[in-house]
């Protein structure tokens, strides 16, 4: 009986690297049929590389607002080879999330013989986003310290949220600092690695309210006996002066003043100062002349 014998490849075949399956079936002229299979494996001698047909240019975006990060997508990376590819790996997939700074991303394609190639692209995550203070202090306002022409002060120190995580704070003036009377500016600065800042700015100012205080103002007057036939006299007394806890040693004006002609009776000195801050010190003292 005769058969039939037909393979699914012929002799002279061309065939692709690595192991293919040929198959050879016999059939009669009943129908009856059956199967031989050979396994044909190629050995490839080939030294070209794959070659990647679309790799990425380098990507570069910004921070998502308020992030450290920022989802970076691309085209699917392909690549092709005069005998097939047989795989691709990457380092990161499209899509990722990529941080602040510079990360290479290398896809490597192998083909059957063990060729390689490579395709690599920067992708560069930029942090523009400014520091932020949270609690910034106002306008703050004191009295000197008693005694002296300044005050410590203390305030809440700045708080600073900046989206990379990580800053320096660098400020004008320390907590606890003494200020002199008048306004001050306190300056806080805050800078993230990338060149980004922020100012925290306010006043401190510091007033006098402490009067100065007059010195050797007679305090139970001065008592004067004119000599016989005399009507009156040149009155005059220690040098009345005024100390101030502004260091201003501030003058004192008498009315009438030292050195005055005092005719017989009583008169009413009147002496006043006033600091730099305007604010008044007097005192007050009677000359009395009697005659013999």
């Amino acid at each position: 009986m005769a058969v039939t014998l037909v393979p699914d490849k012929s002799i002279g075949s061309s065939f692709q690297v690595g192991s293919t399956i040929v198959t050879y079936t016999a059939s009669d002229k009943s129908g009856n049929q059956a199967m031989c299979t050979i396994n044909v494996t190629v050995f490839d001698n080939d030294t070209e590389d794959p070659v990647f047909i679309n790799c990425p240019s380098d990507i570069n975006k910004t921070t998502i607002m308020g992030e450290n990060y920022n989802e970076v997508s691309w085209k699917d990376v392909v690549a092709t080879d005069n005998i097939g590819v047989n795989i691709v790996n990457s380092t990161n997939k499209s899509g990722d999330n990529f941080t602040i700074g510079v990360t290479i991303v290398v896809y490597t394609a192998f083909d059957l013989a063990g060729n390689v190639a490579v395709c690599n692209f920067t992708v560069i995550i930029t942090d523009n986003e400014d520091p932020v203070f949270l609690n910034c202090p106002s306008y703050m306002s004191m009295p000197t310290a008693s005694g002296q022409a300044s005050a410590n002060v203390e305030w809440n120190i700045p708080t600073v949220s900046d989206n990379s995580g990580w800053y320096t704070l660098n400020q004008t003036h320390m907590l606890g600092d003494l200020f002199e009377i008048g306004k001050t500016v306190v300056i806080y600065n805050a800078s993230d690695a990338y060149g980004n800042t922020a100012e925290c700015a306010f006043i401190i100012e510091i007033y006098d309210d402490e009067p100065p205080v007059i010195i050797n103002c007679p305090s139970f007057g001065i008592p004067i006996v004119l000599p016989n036939g005399e009507a009156s006299v040149v009155v005059n007394w220690t040098d009345i002066t005024a100390s101030d806890n502004d260091a201003s040693n501030p003058l004192v004006s008498c009315d009438p003043p030292d050195g005055s002609v005092f005719d017989i009776g009583t008169v009413l000195v009147s002496c006043t100062t006033m600091d730099n801050s305007n604010l008044n010190a007097s005192c007050q003292f009677e000359v009395t002349v009697e005659g013999k």
